[in-house]
């Protein structure tokens, strides 16, 4: 006995899907195999930019994070820059009689940022992103409070150490320079808001060349004043500590609901085994050591980013060194002394100035104007690289004929 005809046919089973590899497997086939890993590199790219697109929509507050976010960045290079715009000034302040004293209140707090940026990575990797910014936040107010206790004291160590919180804080900010938009923007705004983050680092760095001549009052001599410095890191420490209660309006967890700031969204993770397992923080950082492109990549912004940061600590003294000593003759005892004729402070601080805000103003417009497609971001990236070598290029060429031109001309050029 047969089934009706009336009956409807069996329903065929689909076939069991393939369990997926387990990440120590996925790691060894994608090592062995790098046409598989490129191609599950773009399918698991597409499936982050799909569910994370569809989470971001509902970010109504979003802007509202990357300004607090933008606030941390910039006065934390405002307060960086505190004692590297007037030698002699902070040599003063802080009592320093040595040349190298002024090198390590600049360089040491880059040096403090390398181990941060491994621990703040950490961190926004584990989801305890509030976590990692709150932590930025207490180092910025705290670094800014120790500048001025600093200068009161005549401290070089105090000093020293707000320098150091100053750059762990940094950390923080440069690994959040994409984690933020890639957590809370859309796909089709990531390219600005990450320009915005980035660029209201250097828009910090920009303004603090200024220091302390943006605000201040000059002795006779044209000289900066160590009172007049204290009133300034004053005020600077007041404003630097509405850093704290931005951060919790901003940022945290509990005002998730209120009606101010939407709930935190959820960071996606590619599940590679039913859904449930990740790749681990050591796993990614072996599978990104792996891909040649990526190294390339990274060494390229490493040393476009050492000179960038260079720049402004070295031309002056390279310039001082080239130009012709000033002869000094006395004529009480018939002696001669001979100094270097380099850039007034003034001048100094206004190439700073000029250097860092073309950077900003050209980074938002290459973030604002320039698509989200690898072909053409290459083709801009290669044309501001070749333009930044013919710029070094040209400072070369001014250094080896400085001799023989006019300061004032000079400086225009540069």
């Amino acid at each position: 006995s047969g089934p009706s005809s009336s009956s409807p046919p069996p329903q065929q089973q689909p076939p069991p899907q393939p369990r997926p590899p387990p990440p120590q497997q996925l790691l060894h086939h994608h090592r062995h195999h790098p046409q598989v890993a490129a191609r599950d590199a773009v399918l698991i790219a597409m499936e982050n930019l799909i569910v994370s697109d569809r989470a971001d929509r509902a970010d109504r507050r979003r802007f509202v994070v990357l300004a607090c976010f933008c606030f941390h960045s910039f006065i934390q290079c405002f307060c960086f820059m505190d004692f590297s715009t007037d030698a002699s000034l902070a040599d003063t302040a802080l009592d320093m009689h040595e040349q190298v004293q002024d090198g390590m209140l600049y360089y040491l707090g880059f040096a403090a940022t390398l181990p941060a940026m491994w621990v703040s990575l950490w961190l926004l990797l584990k989801n305890y992103d509030w976590t990692a910014g709150f932590i930025m936040s207490v180092l910025i107010v705290g670094g800014a409070w120790l500048r001025l206790l600093s200068v009161q004291k005549e401290s070089f160590a105090i000093a020293l150490t707000s320098t150091i919180m100053l750059g762990a804080a940094g950390g923080v900010i440069f690994t959040s320079f994409t984690f933020i938009p890639e957590r809370w923007f859309p796909v089709n705004e990531r390219p600005f808001a990450t320009a915005l983050a980035v660029q209201s680092n250097y828009a910090g760095w920009a303004m603090g060349c200024l220091n302390p001549t943006m605000f201040g009052r000059t002795d006779s001599e044209g000289d900066h004043t160590v009172p007049h410095l204290k009133t300034f890191l004053l005020y600077q420490a007041i404003i630097t500590s509405v850093a704290l209660p931005i951060h919790f309006l901003a940022n945290t967890e509990f005002a998730a609901g209120s009606g101010f700031v939407p709930s935190r969204p959820r960071i996606v993770h590619v599940a590679v085994e039913s859904g449930e397992d990740k790749l681990s923080f050591l796993q990614t950082l072996r599978l990104l050591a792996g891909r040649p492109q990526y190294i390339i990549h990274s060494a390229c912004y490493a040393v476009l980013g050492s000179v960038g940061y260079a720049v402004t600590g070295v031309v002056d003294s390279c310039f001082s060194a080239a130009l012709p000593q000033i002869a000094t003759h006395n004529a009480t005892d018939g002696t001669t002394t001979y100094e270097d004729d380099g850039f007034s402070n003034e001048q100094s601080m206004g190439l700073n100035l000029m250097f860092v805000c073309t950077g900003v103003v050209s980074g938002l417009i290459v973030g604002k104007l320039v698509p989200d497609l690898p072909t053409t971001q290459a083709y801009v990236v290669r044309g501001l690289f070749l333009l930044g070598a013919g710029a070094l290029l040209g400072v070369q060429i001014l250094l080896l004929a400085a001799a023989g031109i006019d300061k004032d001309i000079l400086y225009s050029l540069l």
